[in-house]
């Protein structure tokens, strides 16, 4: 296999500045900021870092506070691993092929994919899901939203072959067992996503103490609105460590509510209020997919195979993902104006 130098590097470079990182967290944050400017060559990465780089200049921001406790509770391969895939190999490598093959065919292809996978579909096809992945990688697509209410188990050997694509696999509460946690023991491109009901914080403590990144995750509703614009929900999950505090806008929540929590969230990123990373996830993977080839879209296909976009549900087997390539299916139902 033909090594890739600059990721060598990198992984040279980060792995340095984790295992410094105890010692100083302020400084080596900063130094993993400038070692990603150093080696960034888009337009997206260059601004993300850039940002990044003005707020880490605030000596009291709550990102110091995280970044101290991420380096003394998590093993750092994981951190390399899942950080330079995401940075890396689907930010920058990856956009690169995106952008080229959207001017070749005049369709959009997300940075980001959303998959429901099925433990039925997996037992009939073995390979499915190899398939599907391998698909996107060579579309330039390396970073996947996961979902599923199977034995999870059964898909980390999948996920884990994509050793340079990252995988944010979300779990309800049951679904983490002292057995789940085992089967990730190799598996150093999957950051586990708990959602927000009784019981996350067992979940996340299994977790924590396997040494492995975790975020916490609410799909929200219009009565989820007053709990997370007043700051009471993403403080409530402080006490559990979460690298990040994803928000996910349910099927039912109204445009004017996701617009709002969005406007919160920006607005607490820039202002560094807590010692985790909040996201809008949908919002934020449409953000950057703009950033990456000028238009916006999202992508997820539900456990049928089904293909479901920011415009709509698309039905029919010419968009089901189990009956066509994905390169097909994008190119139909996602032509550039």
């Amino acid at each position: 296999m033909k090594t890739d130098l600059t990721r060598s590097l990198i992984e040279t470079s980060v792995r340095r500045a984790l295992n410094q990182g105890g010692e100083a967290p302020e400084r080596e944050s900063r130094n993993l900021v400038d070692l990603g400017l150093q080696f960034s060559s888009g337009g997206l990465q260059k601004r993300i870092l850039s940002a990044i780089q003005t707020m880490l200049q605030d000596p009291v921001s709550a990102y110091y506070g995280l970044v101290k406790d991420v380096l003394a509770n998590t093993d750092h391969d994981r951190l390399m691993t899942f950080g330079v895939n995401l940075g890396y190999e689907s930010c920058s490598k990856g956009a690169k092929v995106i952008r080229r093959l959207e001017a070749e065919g005049g369709f959009n292809i997300p940075w980001a994919m959303a998959l429901q996978m099925s433990g039925a579909y997996l037992e009939k096809q073995p390979d499915i899901y190899e398939s599907i992945l391998n698909q996107g990688a060579d579309l330039g697509i390396r970073t996947y939203l996961l979902f599923s209410k199977d034995d999870l188990r059964a898909f980390i050997p999948v996920l884990e072959a994509q050793e340079k694509s990252a995988f944010v696999l979300s779990v309800w509460v049951k679904q983490v067992t002292d057995e789940f946690v085992r089967s990730l023991e190799k598996a150093f491109n999957i950051l586990v996503s708990v959602r927000c009901e009784p019981g996350y914080e067992t979940a996340c403590a299994m977790l924590r103490k396997a040494k492995m990144p975790y975020a916490l995750l609410l799909e929200y509703t219009d009565a989820d609105r007053e709990r997370i614009l007043s700051g009471e929900w993403i403080e409530s999950l402080l006490p559990s460590h979460p690298v990040f505090a994803f928000l996910l806008p349910s099927a039912y929540c109204s445009e004017a509510t996701q617009r709002e929590v969005y406007e919160y969230v920006l607005s607490a990123r820039q202002e560094q209020r807590y010692p985790a990373i909040l996201m809008e996830i949908r919002q934020d993977i449409m953000m950057i997919d703009h950033y990456i080839s000028g238009d916006t879209c999202f992508v997820a296909f539900d456990a049928e195979g089904r293909l479901h976009t920011d415009k709509g549900v698309l039905d029919g087997e010419e968009y089901n993902i189990f009956h066509n390539e994905l390169k097909s299916i994008l190119r139909l139902a996602l032509r550039k104006d």
